[in-house]
């Protein structure tokens, strides 16, 4: 079981750098000793809606003592606060918001991170990958948008991780309204902007294999589905993320790759949900969602597994009026290989 470790976001905690009610934190290791997380829509106030309204943002630091990250800037073009990665006006006509969904770090060294463009939260209109090159201080998009549709929406909401041993990036997806199962596609790192290039995950002739496109990708796990994580995580690969069904935050270990079959993978728990009046208590965590993976996470080791968990409180309650909190979590236990 995992226990909560510490508060990571906060207006006490990053309410400096504009931070005072944001959400996802979605991690990459830079390279450089450094890591760089990515959040979704954030408020400068003490709750949801009060102050500037900006997503995506990041948050630049190190990794702590208790293997959680320590936050010392923002990323973007300001160090001393965290503005919006590209310009565009929020509620305009076309969408509201654009949201994160993962990041990429490829092998020349450039990010890539992935977003959905929502008219209304779960209303996703387009997805679109922007690249960045100086550790996510400046976006440019790269060219790549997809339509909301596509594979009967489940292509919305992204993880991707790219794989050193064949040069691949890999995508579990699946859709923005957490009633969706998961499927899984695949391109050459440096072909990503390309739709043709995608292979998509598919039980054909019998059996399961990598098709073209316009193949119908498999559901490799069905359920509801929210926010993902995919990462290779000493060696091994995981998926973290919110299994929307059981209110759970969780982690498979896919012990063959990417293409395990999740029938028989290990599947661990870090944070239920549950009441306001017991949030904080054993693995309860009220309103969770997210999920996502720090660098340097052990397997085999007691707390040695860490992983951000948003909450939100979306209604007056015993956490308070509606709105607050409105925060990622630091939580730590222990996955078996």
């Amino acid at each position: 079981m995992a226990i909560r470790t510490r508060t990571l976001t906060g207006p006490a905690e990053t309410g400096a750098w504009g931070c005072g009610a944001t959400d996802l934190g979605i991690l990459r290791d830079l390279g450089n000793g450094r890591v760089l997380a990515v959040f979704g829509d954030t408020f400068d106030g003490d709750r949801v809606g009060v102050g500037a309204w900006r997503s995506p943002v990041g948050l630049r630091g190190t990794i702590g003592g208790d293997g959680l990250p320590v936050f010392d800037q923002a990323a973007g073009t300001d160090p001393r606060w965290a503005r919006q990665f590209w310009d565009y006006p929020h509620d305009n006509p076309t969408f509201s918001t654009v949201l994160p969904s993962d990041v990429v770090r490829l092998p020349d060294g450039a990010l890539v991170l992935h977003v959905m463009v929502n008219k209304g939260l779960g209303n996703v209109v387009w997805t679109e990958l922007w690249r960045s090159t100086d550790n996510g201080t400046t976006w440019g998009h790269a060219g790549f948008t997809m339509d909301a549709g596509w594979d009967g929406g489940k292509r919305q909401l992204w993880t991707m991780e790219y794989n050193p041993a064949d040069g691949y990036v890999y995508v579990m997806s699946t859709g923005f309204q957490r009633d969706k199962g998961i499927i899984l596609w695949r391109s050459r790192w440096d072909r990503m902007w390309q739709l043709g290039e995608w292979q998509p995950w598919t039980f054909k002739n019998g059996r399961w294999q990598w098709g073209q496109v316009g193949d119908v990708p498999g559901e490799i796990v069905g359920g509801k589905w929210g926010e993902l994580n995919l990462r290779i995580v000493d060696g091994t690969w995981c998926l973290t993320g919110f299994d929307a069904a059981a209110g759970q935050i969780v982690t498979h270990v896919l012990r063959g790759g990417p293409t395990s079959d999740f029938r028989y993978m290990p599947r661990v728990v870090h944070a239920q949900n549950g009441p306001w009046e017991a949030d904080g208590l054993l693995n309860i965590c009220a309103q969770p969602y997210g999920g996502y993976v720090v660098p340097g996470s052990r397997l085999g080791v007691d707390g040695g597994f860490k992983v951000v968990v948003s909450q939100w409180n979306t209604h007056a309650s015993a956490a308070g009026p509606e709105g607050w909190p409105y925060r990622c979590l630091g939580y730590s236990g222990r996955v078996n290989r």
